[in-house]
């Protein structure tokens, strides 16, 4: 049946087989675009790609913000801190750089999250390191973090745990805090970090100085603990402050040893040593 539509072929549209084939291999290639032309089509991609960059940078740049979960640091430094790295101000690279590389703004924020509301509207979500404590001088109040870091140069709303009796001598914003003693930045945060373990918090860590230690003021109970504040000293002290909590009185363990059966709870507030007019002791 094919046979039959071969030989049927020059019948039916008057051309032989042959000379199809022949016509076929006649037709014209398809031609090659010319130089100009390619010229042309790559200046129209090159004009897309600007656009295309320039819709990036413009459409993209941040202009508005929300910042959300700061408590000690204001939103004018959070800007600030994020427009140190001028690539950061394009909305999209802020948020490959704080939520796919996690990179840290600053040492006072343990984390940074940016959401899109528009392209260049910007949700900041930050989560600060809490303040633990805070020191004040004549220069004023020093906040600062379980890391020593000075958070704030003012008092907060949650500022931790009074520290008394000492001066710092390094308060500038964002750096360690330092004391006149040299081992007594790390003496304060690890006597805190202790407390803390402990589920403790008082109101005012004093020091009385190098002969006397340290007292702790929990309300109206007072403790005193001497020069030297190991961990077993403030586990006891967590276990006697449950029988003596809101008692007028010191429990003194200036001298206490692991393994002492006794501790002495004095009844009373103790003698205030200080100058009444300054409250500097």
């Amino acid at each position: 049946m094919a046979r039959r539509r071969r030989y049927n072929l020059e019948e039916d549209i008057g051309i032989s087989e042959e000379q199809l084939r022949q016509n076929l291999q006649l037709l014209p290639q398809q031609a090659r675009p010319s130089k100009g032309y390619r010229v042309l089509h790559g200046i129209n991609v090159f004009l897309r790609i600007v656009i295309l960059i320039l819709i990036l940078i413009l459409l993209f740049r941040i202009q508005k913000t929300d910042v959300q979960g700061n408590e000690n640091i204001t939103d004018e430094q959070i800007m600030t801190w994020i427009g140190e790295d001028k690539k950061a101000l394009n909305s999209l690279y802020a948020i490959y750089k704080y939520n796919v590389r996690q990179e840290e703004l600053n040492p006072a924020i343990a984390r940074t999250r940016l959401s899109f509301r528009l392209p260049w509207y910007v949700k900041i979500k930050v989560t600060e390191f809490p303040a633990v404590g805070m020191v004040e001088n004549e220069g004023g109040s020093y906040t600062f973090n379980g890391d020593g870091l000075i958070i704030a140069n003012s008092q907060v709303d949650d500022y931790g745990t009074l520290i008394s009796g000492v001066k710092p001598t390094v308060t500038t914003p964002f750096q360690k805090i330092e004391f006149e003693d040299p081992g007594m930045t790390d003496q304060i945060l690890s006597m805190i970090n202790s407390l803390d373990r402990n589920m403790m918090e008082p109101d005012e860590m004093i020091w009385l100085g190098d002969e006397d230690g340290w007292q702790l003021r929990f309300g109206s109970t007072w403790a005193n603990l001497g020069t030297s504040v190991p961990e077993e000293k403030i586990q006891e002290l967590a276990a006697l402050y449950t029988e003596v909590k809101n008692r007028e009185g010191i429990i003194h363990l200036e001298y206490y040893e692991p393994g002492d059966e006794i501790v002495r709870f004095e009844q009373g507030l103790p003698e205030e040593d200080y100058d009444e007019e300054d409250d500097t002791y």
